[in-house]
């Protein structure tokens, strides 16, 4: 959150893959240095909103039809038996490794064919802005804590 420096302070994202009427299911990517998993994992709603800081958390959801949603969350789940590794050179260009944003980034490339974040230069990196999200006309935000 510091490093981008966001209007809305947030520092992770994720993609719903399944729901039940108790909990949903999430695919994310995180570094192995602050996980006891390294890369495209699962992880439960709940144990996901236990890190969460108030006034960063949103809910996004794309504008397309049910078919089209439902198969950006099957396009998600297809990536976690894959167990691609975290990317610590934050190297958008190459999809063998994937942080967070960058795994988002390339379900909704991959299924919508679009961009749904910003990229911006911070020193030498390329990073991608988690709030350049909220504004693109084809999502909506649906919840926000």
């Amino acid at each position: 959150m510091k490093f981008l420096d966001e209007d809305i302070p947030m520092s992770h994202a994720a993609i719903v893959v399944s729901k039940t009427d108790e909990d949903a299911q999430l695919a994310h990517s995180i570094s192995g240095e602050i996980s006891e998993e390294d890369g495209v994992q699962s992880i439960e709603l709940k144990k996901f909103l236990k890190d969460v800081r108030k006034n960063s958390f949103r809910v996004l959801r794309h504008k397309a039809d049910l078919a089209k949603r439902t198969e950006a969350a099957e396009f998600a789940q297809s990536l976690l038996p894959l167990h691609i590794p975290f990317d610590h050179d934050f190297d958008h260009q190459d999809n063998s490794a994937l942080y967070c944003s960058e795994m988002v980034y390339h379900v909704e490339h991959e299924v919508y064919g679009n961009q749904c974040f910003d990229v911006d230069s911070i020193g030498d990196i390329e990073v991608m802005l988690f709030n350049s999200i909220l504004v693109r006309p084809e999502y909506e935000v649906i919840y926000s804590w």
